[in-house]
């Protein structure tokens, strides 16, 4: 064989390795029960910002986590973005879930869609288990998705 061909094998072969995903062991999946607790913490997220409650609500949420916490001028600019959305263009009129992935067992991710009167802005929840539970560990919005 030459060179060549047996390069050619080894790459094919390096391709279909399970280390590089293809028909992989998923190792650390979340439980049906993990992603039911997430969508309850993130559904009661939504709702409270539906009711626009923006400042306290992002603030509640990063006080169950002080790395969250700690970004203080990052939350203040999500706060004061999210309040020129909804002056722009209205307030939230209604949620849907959109997806729920994970990274392993212990990072769900849960992304909503949300209608306000003139525009749809997806809201994305990062949540990682820790010890004493759920907790959300980012969270973002963004109206181009």
């Amino acid at each position: 064989m030459t060179k060549f061909a047996l390069g050619l094998v080894a790459f094919s072969t390096l391709l279909t390795s399970p280390a590089l995903g293809a028909n992989a062991e998923e190792l650390s999946v979340p439980t049906p029960v993990d992603f039911r607790d997430v969508r309850t913490k993130t559904d009661a997220i939504i709702e409270r910002l539906k009711t626009g409650a923006i400042e306290e609500t992002i603030t509640d949420v990063a006080k169950e986590n002080p790395l969250l916490l700690e970004r203080r001028s990052d939350l203040q600019s999500l706060i004061n973005q999210f309040e020129s959305v909804t002056q722009t263009y209205g307030a939230i009129e209604d949620c849907s879930p959109w997806e729920q992935s994970y990274k392993s067992r212990l990072r769900i991710t849960t992304t909503y869609i949300c209608q306000h009167r003139d525009s749809l802005i997806m809201w994305e929840f990062q949540t990682d288990r820790l010890s004493r539970g759920w907790i959300v560990s980012n969270l973002r919005f963004d109206g181009t998705f």
